[in-house]
């Protein structure tokens, strides 16, 4: 099982190629679901900054709609299972969540990730990737969605905590982590500038500078 989870982006891709095992033909599904409740202004900023962002790398990239497959989960395997990497962009976690299990990707991920596929995320797609989801209303727009699912997708066994040390989420983070402590969880803070590395079941804290 081989993850790259950041709070912003893919800035280290020295690391990211090494998880894949190739730095070129890297077929990639993009997944930008969650942040598409936003406006379409912000939709677009959002849009053009994963793709200059993704563009600097090495990637054969298709987007994937989740939407596109509720209720087809055969569908969605069938096409995900051509892919090297998975890339999940940020935006409303509940949301995506949601997605997830209405189209099948919770359960397909995890054979995927079996199969050696790299799954990759940040923010919301990295927050997801972990075992409770428990807290992060307190930092995102649970009112906007109509179904909400708080147990993760157990691809790794910590919460991540992406954005540490921003101001503008700290205080909810600091909720979330003592949460955990509460609840007997596992968690792994990393802020802007940093990513985490899971690979044969350990992990690591990198450098994932922005502007890189």
């Amino acid at each position: 099982m081989k993850l790259y989870l950041s709070s912003i982006g893919i800035n280290n891709p020295t690391e990211l190629y090494k998880l894949i095992g190739k730095d070129r033909g890297i077929k990639t599904a993009l997944i930008t679901n969650a942040f598409e409740q936003k406006s379409p202004e912000d939709r677009k900023n959002r849009y053009d900054l994963v793709m200059a962002n993704l563009g600097k790398l090495n990637l054969e990239l298709t987007e994937i709609d989740l939407k596109k497959y509720l209720n087809n989960p055969a569908g969605l395997k069938a096409d995900l299972e051509q892919f090297d990497f998975i890339w999940v962009n940020g935006g409303n976690v509940f949301y995506l969540r949601m997605l997830m299990r209405q189209s099948g990707f919770d359960l397909i991920i995890k054979d995927l990730v079996d199969m050696d596929v790299v799954y990759g995320g940040d923010s919301a797609g990295a927050i997801v990737a972990g075992p409770s989801l428990r807290g992060f209303e307190r930092a995102d727009h649970i009112d906007q969605v109509p179904t909400v699912i708080y147990e993760g997708l157990n691809l790794v066994s910590f919460v991540p905590l992406p954005h540490w040390g921003n101001e503008k989420f700290q205080s909810a983070l600091d909720s979330i982590k003592a949460s955990c402590a509460e609840r007997g969880l596992d968690f792994v803070t990393f802020t802007d500038n940093q990513a985490v590395i899971v690979e044969s079941g350990a992990r690591r804290v990198i450098d994932n500078p922005l502007g890189s």
